[in-house]
């Protein structure tokens, strides 16, 4: 079984690594997407610990990290439960994926690097 964000190819043995458990599954919050959005949820997000009142360590901007994915539709679907999930998509993390505008293609293959290394490292 192979990751669909990071591209971790599991041991026979071993811890199962997917999108689901991968260290770079954080995504936008859907309540403060804008209006019009087709992945927006209605109502305030009442979580203390949510993506959305964190400040970005790498430009500056309240609402998401240096790490959070966005949620395009075009890389994105709601399943049958309801729930986002990621497309299948044999391309590798790009800048597009993600909120903050000054992630870099070294700053993403370095994380995609860190998250293979721990998932590594557990199994």
């Amino acid at each position: 079984m192979k990751c669909s964000l990071c591209h971790y190819v599991n041991p026979p043995e071993g811890p199962t690594h997917n999108a689901r458990l991968c260290p770079l599954r954080q995504t936008q919050c859907r309540r403060s997407l804008p209006e019009g959005h087709p992945f927006k949820e209605l109502g305030q997000c009442v979580s203390a610990l949510c993506v959305h009142k964190e400040k970005c360590n790498t430009c500056g901007v309240t609402g998401h990290l240096c790490g959070t994915q966005a949620l395009h539709p075009g890389l994105r679907k709601l399943n049958s439960k309801g729930r986002l999930a990621r497309k299948p998509n044999k391309q590798p993390l790009s800048k597009e994926d993600f909120v903050c505008t000054l992630m870099t293609d070294l700053s993403i293959q370095s994380m995609v690097d860190n998250s293979v290394s721990v998932s590594t490292t557990a199994a």
